[in-house]
């Protein structure tokens, strides 16, 4: 069984990254998307529980696991969890939101939707 993403995935959520023509960084914005980050980890051998590589789990990101945004979250970890950036092993992420440079906090699906939410407390 593959460790990695399928290519229809990977175009889910590219597309669901699409702004104007092209996939940008889910977390900025501002850069073209280049890199898939798994919210929840792999762990240190990858992984093959299969909803690992599933479009609810992965974000695109500019830059690579150590610059851009990708970096930038594994180096602020603590605050990758507070935006569900990054995901403890225990959490679900068809059921955990994250949040969208210019959506918001969503939670996302598997078929390339995301569905608007308020955090705890219902403040935005």
């Amino acid at each position: 069984m593959s460790k990695a993403p399928s290519a229809r995935t990977r175009e889910i959520v590219a597309q669901r990254a699409d702004r104007g023509g092209w996939p940008v960084c889910e977390r900025c914005g501002t850069h073209r998307g280049a890199n898939l980050h798994h919210r929840r980890p792999r762990q240190m051998s990858g992984s093959t529980d299969p909803a690992t590589n599933l479009p609810s789990n992965l974000l695109l990101l500019c830059g690579s696991g150590t610059t851009g945004c990708h970096g930038w979250i594994e180096l602020h970890r603590a605050v990758g969890y507070q935006h569900g950036w990054l995901l403890r092993s225990w959490q679900v992420p068809i059921d955990t939101p994250v949040r969208i440079h210019d959506r918001g906090l969503v939670v996302l699906d598997d078929i390339g939707g995301m569905t608007p939410t308020l955090p705890l407390g219902g403040v935005a």
